[in-house]
């Protein structure tokens, strides 16, 4: 999928010298191509959703990884 490993590469890089986790990127991609299925499933969405969350406000909890899911999500 071109358009993910593309939002892929422009939010993975290191920040300050830290790593953003190989466990967020499938994480991400699931919520990403949840939201462009179709038709939508919703109780899909949102388990993918908590999942990412789950990860990001708990055992993935970095700045790395908190960075790459919110520039996922609202890029410059």
């Amino acid at each position: 999928m071109a358009g993910f490993d593309q939002a892929w590469l422009a939010v993975s890089g290191p920040r300050s010298g830290e790593l953003v986790s190989n466990r967020l990127r499938p994480l991400l991609e699931a919520v990403y191509q949840q939201v462009l299925a179709e038709p939508i499933d919703l109780a899909a969405l949102k388990q993918g959703l908590l999942e990412l969350l789950t990860f990001v406000g708990g055992e993935g909890r970095s700045n790395a990884n908190c960075w790459a899911t919110d520039l996922f999500f609202c890029p410059l």
